[in-house]
């Protein structure tokens, strides 16, 4: 009888540690901090307190914390809203008796990967060392130290007690270039814990705690290579102590100056005294763009500000479609004019690719890839999806290439991207749904999207490659698809800017791709005049990119500012004062509005409403009255108003976040509050004219976290 002996090899199981040495964790609770903020908020009189974690870095008192934490905005019934810090105080030992308050101020923030360094007023501090990333692996036992859920378990005045939680490095997660860009880990983390140092068992920093997924074990912590690169900008403490000026000047000169909301006069302003902190700094002018930014000031500071005029751009509708051309003179491959290319890519340079910018959906996940000699963008999601290259000062060019769509969506879109730059691109595009193409213009700010010129086509799009191809000189803008030329037209949206390529829900496919200077103007016989639009939206989030706005306030006796954040912009006055808001960006005559605002306690006299049609002191707006729960349309006449409809208000809006829905097509006006038809109606008297859209308040705080423009559905 044959026996079978099996072998086994035994390896040592690596034991993890499953504790810190008590050393170590009292010298780390040493070096953390609870930071605690009472803030001001425009739609509440009282304060609000919010709290994190941070940690020493360096013995001179330097706290690092997620900038998150420290920002002017703050979540509360599934919005943001601005809350300006009003104080803001860090506890040492926190919870214990011999616990240390200190004063905080930022001197240092990176918004894009939420950090944000402090300053305190102390020194000799214990502080912890900042770990090499690399040797952050998968499996890698680490601990994470904060204050979750933070004033929940305060004792009195020490604040509370640092809770510690274990896990694994469960991921490293990088972007397609190879750089870390998160550390995943399965530690037990919630809200509080943001800014908290994540430790390996030697105790050394190998993260910053910044995304919570509480109970999912799916918590995201910022690698260290970001925190390096913000440090070597810290600044160094300097004789001048706590307090810097700065000086501003502005062309146009005599522009209003706003620092932390608060007025300090007209430009030019010379040694303005200010704390050294992260600041809001707003700078505006009656007919320009204003400047608005969040800025640290740390040092004695110059501002040379040019504000750029207002050039509003007409959104009226029309008929926008040109009927197509066969155009002989396009050529199919533009290989013979070799004098002519300014770029051509083949895409077997993957190197080359790698350095093209990508947009994706407002995140830094990138989704483009080359295979095979071929362009491509694996997401079939509902985001915008581009990616640019060439030079921003490119002016007059043609841009051809072939497109396939890949993705079976109804939905699916595809194109060229031309004349891109910071405000926005043109767009030449291939729909599924419509089985149309579409001249279009992406507007970034504020955010929307503005057809020029479409055409449906008999054939289905995106079954099959198409040649396209775009041209742009001046104003003149020309469009062809597999040889026809389906659009000559004008725009004046932009002058120059790179080229790219678009994808929606697409999976698209991008190839034999030419930029060149035509030896031709393929643009001949575009009109001369700026074409009507098909369509048009555009949606504003209140935010700093918000500068076409302009506020004035009536019987007021100095000028007020609104508070712009990513929460939205705030009006936080309560006086009996009329104040307008009003967006020059645009001007349109029908439309429809969708705005989303709260309000906060008011006065019975308190009044909210919706301008349309402004036209310097002439508007139309529809008003909401809280002292006799009445809605109403006037019509407002060199300051004097007339009121040409009321109806009773059954739907509430003070107190509370509501949507306020208004059509305006015409002489017909409707009104609706989240969903509710409070107004519906018809008058010859109202005025029918191209004006500017806005917003009014009367003795009431209001936050608005976003408004949406659009143009009316036409009837087939």
């Amino acid at each position: 009888m044959k026996c079978a002996f099996a072998f086994v090899c035994l390896i040592p199981a690596v034991v993890l540690p499953q504790s810190l040495d008590k050393s170590i964790v009292d010298r780390i609770k040493n070096a953390v901090v609870y930071i605690e903020q009472k803030r001001s908020i425009a739609v509440s009189e009282r304060d609000f307190v919010s709290s994190g974690t941070g940690f020493f870095v360096s013995a001179s008192g330097h706290v690092v914390t997620n900038y998150h934490v420290v920002e002017e905005s703050i979540p509360a019934s599934y919005m943001l809203f601005p809350a300006p810090i009003t104080e803001m105080r860090l506890v040492m030992n926190s919870g214990s008796p011999n616990y240390r308050t200190l004063h905080g101020r930022i001197v240092a923030v990176d918004k894009e990967n939420d950090i944000a360094v402090l300053e305190t007023d102390t020194s000799g501090v214990p502080f912890l060392g900042i770990g090499n990333e690399k040797t952050c692996a998968e499996t890698t036992p680490v601990w994470a130290f904060g204050y979750p859920l933070g004033n929940a378990f305060a004792l009195i005045q020490r604040g509370p007690e640092v809770s510690i939680t274990r896990g694994t490095v469960s991921a490293l997660r990088h972007n397609d270039r190879g750089v870390l860009t998160a550390v995943q880990v399965d530690a037990a983390i919630n809200p509080g814990n943001s800014g908290g140092p994540l430790v390996d068992q030697n105790g050394t920093v190998v993260g910053i705690v910044n995304r919570v997924g509480g109970t999912t074990g799916l918590n995201f912590a910022v690698p260290l290579h970001f925190l390096d690169s913000l440090c070597r900008k810290l600044p160094r403490r300097q004789a001048w102590g706590d307090s810097c000026a700065i000086n501003l000047v502005s062309v146009p000169a005599k522009a209003l100056v706003f620092v932390d909301h608060t007025y300090k006069g007209e430009t030019p302003i010379e040694r303005l005294t200010l704390e050294r902190n992260l600041h809001s700094l707003l700078v505006a002018k009656d007919g320009f763009e204003s400047f608005i930014a969040e800025t640290v000031i740390v040092a004695d500071r110059r501002f040379d500000i040019t504000l750029k005029t207002v050039m509003p751009v007409s959104l009226q509708t029309g008929d926008a479609e040109v009927a197509p051309q066969k155009c002989a003179s396009l050529p199919k491959a533009p290989s013979h004019l070799q004098q002519n290319i300014l770029f051509r890519c083949d895409f077997e340079d993957t190197g080359e690719f790698a350095k093209w910018q990508q947009e994706t959906g407002g995140t830094a996940i990138r989704t483009w890839f080359v295979e095979n000699g071929i362009l491509q963008q694996y997401n079939s999601d509902e985001m915008l999806h581009a990616i640019y290259f060439g030079d921003t000062c490119w002016k007059d060019y043609a841009l051809t290439a072939r497109v396939k769509i890949n993705d079976s969506h109804d939905d699916s879109r595809a194109g060229l991207i031309f004349r891109e730059n910071t405000d926005g691109f043109y767009l030449f595009r291939i729909h599924r749904e419509s089985n149309k193409v579409q001249l279009a213009y992406h507007s970034r700010h504020p955010f929307g999207w503005f057809v020029l010129a479409e055409k449906g086509i008999g054939a289905t799009v995106g079954d099959a490659w198409h040649h396209m191809t775009v041209s742009a000189s001046g104003t003149s803008i020309a469009c062809y698809l597999d040889e026809s030329c389906l659009f000559r037209t004008s725009a004046g949206y932009s002058a120059r800017g790179r080229v790219g390529f678009y994808s929606v829900e697409s999976k698209a496919s991008f190839d034999s791709c030419f930029v060149l200077r035509p030896s031709q103007d393929f643009t001949a016989g575009a009109p001369p005049a700026l074409s009507n639009l098909v369509s048009f939206w555009f949606t504003d989030e209140f935010d700093l990119h918000s500068t076409w706005w302009q506020q004035h306030s009536l019987g007021a006796s100095f000028p007020q500012a609104w508070q712009y954040s990513q929460g939205g912009s705030a009006q936080p006055l309560r006086d009996e004062k009329l104040i307008l808001g009003e967006c020059t960006r645009y001007r349109l005559s029908d439309f429809t509005l969708r705005l989303t605002v709260s309000t906060g306690d008011s006065g019975t006299n308190s009044r909210i409403g919706v301008l349309f049609r402004k036209n310097g002191d002439n508007y139309c707006a529809v008003e909401l009255s809280k002292k006799d729960s009445k809605v109403r349309l006037l019509q407002i006449t060199r300051g004097k108003s007339r009121t040409l409809e009321e109806e009773e208000m059954h739907e509430y809006v003070f107190g509370r976040t509501s949507q306020i829905a208004l059509l305006v097509n015409g002489t017909s006006v409707e009104c609706r509050i989240n969903d509710s038809p409070v107004l519906t109606c018809r008058k010859r008297s109202l005025t029918v004219s191209e004006g500017t859209v806005g917003l009014m308040t009367y003795g009431i705080a209001a936050v608005f976290h976003k408004m949406t423009v659009s143009s009316l559905v036409k009837k087939q």
